[in-house]
């Protein structure tokens, strides 16, 4: 039994020192043939330009409003304010807590409501800016745009709520707040 176990682990050793060899040659492309080799080479091309595609700029001369606020939104500037404002947003939801006293969630809810406007404000001026077609070939600005009807959806029911009266409904009330949750997924963009 015990000659089987030391054989066993031999043979495993082996096993995984040759992976190891293999894996160490050619920048661990070793057991690749040339062609195969040359593939994950342009695959790894691809995903890096793939980073770089951006919405084509709308012609100055035919439409210079639009071009006007594409410059806006595809300046650094402007990446910057929205990185910060999401950062913000983030830590508004995050001091939210259970029996905090009405002025302050007050407070709260209309500062989220504001950020709700920032977003909307942000996806209407690339949808202008980009045109539809080619905002919604981006997957950020669908996740973005999924965000701000989400948002839509908060007020609405937040709406439905108060219409409803204080406190009448928990499941309103929970359901707000999960939607208010879901905008912290902007934080995957940073």
């Amino acid at each position: 039994f015990v000659g089987a176990l030391f054989i066993g682990n031999l043979f495993v050793g082996v096993i995984i020192d040759q992976f190891e060899q293999l894996s160490a040659d050619e920048g661990g492309r070793g057991s690749l043939t040339q062609n195969q080799f040359e593939w994950v080479a342009v695959q790894r091309m691809v995903v890096e330009t793939r980073a770089l595609r951006r919405p084509p700029r709308p012609s100055a001369e035919e439409h210079p409003q639009r071009a006007y606020v594409y410059d806006v939104v595809q300046s650094t500037r402007f990446e910057r304010l929205v990185a910060l404002l999401t950062v913000l947003n983030a830590g508004l939801l995050g001091v939210v807590y259970h029996g905090e006293p009405e002025a302050v969630q007050l407070g709260t809810v209309y500062a989220n409501f504001a950020f709700i406007a920032l977003w909307a404000l942000e996806a209407s001026a690339k949808l202008f800016a980009f045109g539809a077609g080619a905002y919604f070939s981006f997957g950020w600005n669908q996740f973005d745009f999924s965000l701000v009807l989400a948002g839509a959806l908060e007020i609405g029911l937040y709406s439905v709520n108060l219409a409803l009266g204080a406190g009448s409904s928990d499941s309103l009330e929970s359901l707000e707040s999960i939607v208010s949750v879901l905008r912290l997924l902007r934080l995957l963009r940073l």
